[in-house]
């Protein structure tokens, strides 16, 4: 299994669940990847920020990954991120 790190930015203006998108995430990809909330001292096949809102302020450049990190503003972006998912991280 690949292991992918997800990184909440603080919630400050979230306009969607967040939540809700990570548990599809799992559920959408759970014969091939586990996704752990981020640690700076993991290295990921990939990296996912789970931005609240289209301001992607969170910080996500002290996370080591082997891919360029995957950023989430709104969950209409869901259909497109599973799309990168499968292209860059499992392909």
């Amino acid at each position: 299994m690949l292991l992918v790190g997800i990184k909440f930015c603080g919630g400050c203006n979230p306009r969607y669940n967040r939540g809700k998108i990570l548990n599809q995430l799992r559920e959408d990809f759970k014969n091939t990847i586990t996704f752990e909330t981020a640690s700076e001292s993991q290295l990921y096949e990939g990296l996912i920020v789970l931005c609240g809102c289209s301001s992607c302020c969170a910080s996500y450049d002290n996370f080591k990954t082997n891919r360029k990190p995957i950023l989430i503003w709104d969950e209409k972006q869901y259909n497109d991120i599973v799309e990168t998912i499968k292209k860059e991280v499992e392909g």
